[in-house]
């Protein structure tokens, strides 16, 4: 049966309110959703699996791309695929991938934050951690916004010193996680629990870009967690989206 009819056949399925917060399902803007007809079948899946509510995050670089062209080849995007999102229920809101660049102008940051919230969505190098970040982070604290660090299992020099994660979080930065990481293997298991424990991640997002390889998966992802741990990032993550904090 297509995904999109296997919809209404489940709809007596019991589903759990979960939010996603980092997705790459906005067609044809970045290296996600190539067509708005995958786009259809992502956000189909996402609603089978329980997700009622989606943050749509493409990738924005300010060295790479002009904000205002950006904003709205978004919203082009956006309104392709909405009719999709209304039928579905899907509560949804516009945001961006940013990726960290400490001369990005504050008033660019603030066009980018999730709608009608203080968090944005931020995304690090990968193998070199980023020159003057914990002054950045709390700069923008002290603006009142809150910079959600992207896919935190990525960076190899936190696995390397933990303590650098901590000053993160300390300065006021939030902390994603992607489902996919912790489901890969034990061992990614047992880093993602010890995070748990420590307080390190609070919320974990599909970061999905297709239905192959990288596909919505936070349903597959709870199911693996402990109670408490589920919980947890269920409220967190619908906090996020409304825009409340709790640190």
């Amino acid at each position: 049966m297509p995904i999109r009819n296997m919809v209404t056949a489940k709809k007596s399925q019991k589903m759990e309110w979960l939010s996603d917060l980092h997705c790459h399902m906005l067609p044809c803007i970045d290296d996600g959703a190539s067509s708005i007809e995958m786009a259809y079948e992502m956000l189909e899946m996402s609603a089978l699996q329980g997700v009622k509510q989606i943050v749509f995050t493409p990738h924005f670089d300010v060295d790479r791309q002009n904000l205002h062209e950006f904003l709205k080849a978004r919203q082009r995007s956006f309104e392709s695929i909405q009719a999709c999102i209304d039928r579905l229920g899907i509560k949804a809101q516009l945001g961006a991938e940013i990726y960290f660049r400490s001369h990005m102008a504050w008033e660019e940051v603030q066009q980018l934050c999730f709608e009608n919230t203080p968090y944005f969505l931020v995304e690090l190098s990968v193998l070199n951690e980023p020159v003057g970040l914990n002054e950045w982070i709390r700069e923008a604290v002290s603006k009142g916004w809150i910079p959600l660090i992207a896919h935190v299992e990525r960076y190899r020099y936190i696995k390397e010193n933990p303590e650098i994660l901590k000053e993160w979080i300390h300065s006021g930065a939030y902390i994603q996680s992607n489902a996919g990481w912790f489901l890969k293997s034990r061992h990614n298991k047992k880093i993602f629990k010890k995070y748990m424990e420590n307080g390190w991640i609070d919320s974990i997002s599909s970061d999905a870009h297709d239905i192959r390889y990288r596909m919505p998966n936070l349903q597959k992802a709870y199911q693996k967690l402990d109670s408490v741990s589920k919980e947890k990032l269920r409220i967190q993550g619908n906090m996020i989206f409304e825009g409340k904090t709790w640190k």
